[in-house]
């Protein structure tokens, strides 16, 4: 077993969880769609969960050959992962059938969540930058995180069903973006 194998499983171990616990969400949330309001808010937010995790694993495996094995790269994997696993957690209700509509749910719950995946980022970025993957190098990497900031910003705080619904399509949407910039602009990202 390699280095990056070692590390990962724990990684890779708490991301499958918390992918899980988001999806279960969504599994519980359909079952009872006949007796609740589902809604939009809950279900998309539950996907940018779902898409910050994979995102998280992809940069896993592009750092593979920088993560050291050893009992600081654990805990701190260990915390952010645990911290995604609480919010994957916390992405749909326990019982669901108290909340009759999710999109009440999601305003209650909205800034933990997101500012919990922010977070999670700001706490990754912080790690590449101590193991020496430096940020901010090429001027897209400042677009990225601005555009991400302002699109958690604008989640957090939107007002009302119409301008959250807007904010989350966004940020999503964000995602597949900068991977396509990626791909055809390297150089820049």
């Amino acid at each position: 077993m390699d280095a990056f194998s070692f590390v990962f499983s724990l990684f890779g171990f708490l991301m499958g969880l918390a992918l899980a616990e988001t999806i279960g969400g969504f599994g519980k949330a359909l079952e009872l769609r006949h007796r609740i309001r589902v809604g939009w808010l809950t279900p998309l937010l539950g996907l940018a969960i779902c898409f910050d995790i994979v995102s998280f694993w992809l940069i896993a495996w592009q750092t593979r050959e920088s993560i050291p094995v050893n009992f600081i790269s654990l805990a701190a994997g260990l915390i952010i992962f645990g911290i995604y696993y609480l919010i994957a957690q916390l992405a749909f209700p326990d019982d669901v059938e108290k909340w009759p509509d999710l999109d009440e749910y999601y305003f209650r719950h909205r800034r933990w969540l997101i500012g919990g995946m922010y977070l999670c980022n700001l706490l990754a970025m912080a790690g590449m930058q101590a193991i020496g993957i430096r940020q901010f190098v090429m001027p897209g990497q400042w677009v990225v995180h601005g555009a991400f900031t302002l699109a958690v910003a604008a989640v957090a705080f939107a007002p009302g069903r119409r301008l959250s619904l807007a904010a989350l399509i966004i940020y999503l949407l964000l995602y597949p973006l900068f991977d396509l910039l990626g791909m055809f602009a390297p150089g820049w990202f």
